[in-house]
């Protein structure tokens, strides 16, 4: 499947997804709620989108069509993961490309974030992103969890509350302001959208 041909299903199963979301969800799940769903696909987010339902769908149970349109824009997700991830990392400057793995590492081992909230803010595993940062930038990009992993680095050390910008030096060594523009470059290079109400516009807000 070439990545035309993937993105097309994704943006064909994910719309069908959405229009099969539930009001709310039976166990309310944080970031994940059926309204916020639906303005990711507003914005056209469609990889969001599946990971979104993804998640929500750990604690509640998928209707079968749901499930069927997830499980068909997850494998199309997949394959534009591993295709863009090393179309970037190939285009990364060597600066933008430290800067990367300097994100991964504070994401994994820095003191942003709880251990119990982890999962559900990355949909990966603390360990999973260490092990990512340790190889970086020499990834196995046939690993679909690659992108995603650089991309939520980046999105919730610099939008996610965690209070703990007087750390920040301690891991980047670029300020936030800047890194913001990595960030985009890399959102730019795997052809996700920097909506609203994420990248620069939205992470300023949470800096002390």
């Amino acid at each position: 499947m070439t990545r035309e041909d993937a993105e097309n299903s994704l943006t064909l199963h994910a719309r069908q997804a959405v229009a099969l979301l539930p009001a709310e969800w039976p166990k309310p799940f944080l970031h994940s709620s059926p309204k916020h769903i639906r303005e990711l696909a507003e914005q056209g987010d469609w990889r969001q989108v599946i990971y979104s339902i993804d998640n929500a769908g750990r604690s509640n149970p998928l209707s079968g069509d749901l499930a069927s349109h997830v499980r068909e824009a997850r494998l199309a997700v997949s394959i534009i993961e591993c295709l863009t991830t090393q179309y970037a990392i190939d285009r990364l400057t060597e600066v933008e490309t430290k800067i990367v793995g300097e994100c991964l590492n504070a994401a994994a081992h820095g003191p942003f974030f709880p251990d119990w909230e982890f999962h559900t803010l990355f949909g990966l595993t603390r360990q999973r992103i260490a092990d990512i940062a340790h190889r970086w930038p020499a990834v196995d990009t046939n690993a679909d969890d690659v992108g995603k992993a650089v991309n939520n680095s980046f999105n919730m050390l610099l939008g996610y509350p965690h209070k703990k910008w007087n750390a920040w030096s301690e891991f980047v060594s670029m300020p936030p302001q800047q890194a913001t523009k990595v960030y985009e470059r890399w959102r730019e290079l795997t052809a996700r959208r920097l909506s609203k109400n994420q990248g620069a516009r939205r992470h300023f807000d949470y800096f002390e």
